[in-house]
């Protein structure tokens, strides 16, 4: 036992030489040094030869807060690389001021007024979690990533006969849903995780609820615009959302009733809506621009203006463009797509006659016969309401420019994509996505592209030459949601709902018209 014993010690004698043999020759680490740019000396430009190391015999140090400035300009992704090289770069990128305006600079480009207006009470890990998730979204949309699109399902099985309408509140969190229970129809707010943590109907006796819009006011708050028909008079209701309390409170503040109106739209504190006058023997279109004051309880200006419009070939959409010194109306049938400004708009207080406006701008689709026209929300790029023109088998994208000069020479941007006859319809057009029905209940999601060829209107007509010419296929840039061949929903779908905040897409399938199927995109 004693040689044993003996070896034992020599071995952890041995053991505690060598670990203090390291330890002496390991050198203090120094601190960390001040992040700096090489640059190379100025007579190594003077000669042919390259450039190397050897040639920069001097440095600039940056001050963390020149960093902070650079990154402040960067995108999501830089900011992310460059956080990667070092732990001094590290610590900068993990500043409030960088993913501040990060954020801002996506909330202006995705088109987020209500996350613009609350984007100072947000603290610095919710902007970079924010920033991230939608950097995120375009990454995935483009198809960079070839595994499938990651998502989780949630349904909602609500307690009511039939859902005909649903939207998501900013944030994604809560639900806004058009239903009808017996014979009421009614708004219903529930909490997307889970129809049954609170849940609150608004009943509307004897009107049809046809249309919801949620927007938010040149003030930050969110408005909800409703639309009701009964026989041949219709109703539209502004309600202001309270989001103070741990469930939303819905508030009528306004309300008008109108003869037979087209259709509506709003934007910040503004509200249009076309609408028939059959006083005469003749109908006529007319079109009103409201302003509600700031409390929203009152109408603080107005003007009616009388659009020359052929008699039972109505428009069917309605866009809104607003700027410091114009208001344009953008309308659009299956025959003509035409902008208008708005005259000058008088207090609520005076009455004032129609005007008769004629288009400043104006696209013929008349002999394209299309199927469909779509008017979606403005592109960063071009900051106007842009439009979507589904004919035969393809896909044509309209942006006009409407802060150029000369005047009446507005330069309008065009491309032509291939529409395959499998795609059956968008479900969900946003200002940089789309989502796609593919049929059996599957669903694809693409980015839009942007309208890249300029053309111009003279002479009478459009110089369009090379314009129709396919640039792409567009089924190639639309990628199907989860594994392929697999459906969210069983069937077709009737309707559907995004928010570009939260990453979540809500389904109606037709098959039953209770559930609503909700896809969180970035779980």
């Amino acid at each position: 036992m004693a040689p044993r014993s003996f070896f034992l010690r020599l071995k952890s004698n041995l053991k505690s030489l060598i670990k203090s043999s390291f330890r002496s020759r390991r050198k203090p680490r120094p601190p960390s040094p001040t992040t700096s740019i090489i640059l190379p000396d100025s007579r190594a430009l003077d000669g042919p030869h390259s450039l190397d190391e050897t040639e920069c015999n001097y440095s600039v140090d940056l001050d963390p807060n020149m960093w902070r400035e650079i990154l402040s300009y960067c995108e999501v992704i830089d900011i992310i690389h460059v956080g990667m090289t070092c732990r001094s770069l590290a610590s900068v990128t993990e500043d409030y001021r960088v993913w501040y305006f990060a954020l801002l600079r996506i909330c202006h480009n995705r088109r987020l007024p209500h996350l613009h207006f609350r984007i100072k009470s947000l603290s610095g890990a919710t902007l970079r979690r924010k920033a991230i998730l939608s950097t995120r979204l375009d990454h995935l949309s483009r198809g960079l990533d070839l595994r499938p699109f990651p998502h989780t399902t949630t349904t909602l099985s609500l307690p009511v006969s039939a859902v005909w309408g649903i939207s998501f509140l900013p944030g994604g969190e809560w639900l806004v849903v058009l239903c009808r229970q017996a014979d009421k129809d009614g708004i219903m707010l529930c909490r997307a995780s889970n129809p049954l943590d609170q849940l609150s109907t608004y009943s509307v006796p004897g009107w049809h609820l046809t249309k919801m819009c949620i927007f938010t006011s040149d003030e930050g708050d969110l408005l909800l615009l409703l639309r009701s028909d009964h026989h041949y008079m219709t109703k539209l209701e502004v309600y202001l959302v309270h989001l103070s309390n741990s469930f939303p409170r819905l508030e009528m503040v306004w309300t008008i009733e109108v003869p037979e109106i087209v259709n509506c739209a709003a934007l910040g504190s503004y509200i249009v809506y076309g609408w028939i006058d059959r006083s005469n023997t003749k109908p006529r279109h007319l079109m009103t621009v409201s302003k509600l004051e700031s409390c929203y309880r009152k109408l603080a200006e107005y003007c009616t203006m009388e659009v020359e419009w052929e008699v039972g070939k109505w428009p069917h959409s309605y866009g809104l463009r607003v700027t410091d010194s114009q208001i344009t109306v953008v309308v659009s049938s299956r025959k003509l797509i035409a902008a208008y400004k708005v005259p000058l708009m008088v207090p609520a207080s005076i009455p004032c006659e129609p005007m008769t406006v004629t288009p400043f701008w104006h696209f013929s689709c008349a002999r394209m016969c299309p199927r469909a026209i779509f008017l979606v929300p403005s592109l960063p790029a071009v900051d106007t309401p842009s439009i979507i023109v589904l004919y035969g088998n393809r896909c044509l994208f309209i942006a006009p420019s409407f802060d150029t000069d000369p005047l009446q020479r507005h330069p309008t941007y065009f491309s032509t994509y291939t529409y395959p006859h499998e795609l059956k319809r968008p479900m969900v057009l946003g200002p940089h996505r789309a989502f796609w029905d593919l049929g059996r209940g599957r669903v694809g999601i693409g980015m839009l592209p942007a309208p890249v060829t300029p053309a111009f209107y003279e002479h009478g007509s459009w110089d369009m030459s090379g314009i129709h010419t396919p640039e792409a296929d567009l089924a190639n840039d639309i990628y199907p949601l989860g594994h392929a061949g697999l459906g969210l929903c069983k069937g077709k779908v009737a309707r559907a709902a995004w928010d570009e905040e939260s990453g979540k897409l809500a389904l109606c399938p037709k098959t039953d018209s209770r559930l609503v199927i909700i896809a969180d995109l970035m779980p």
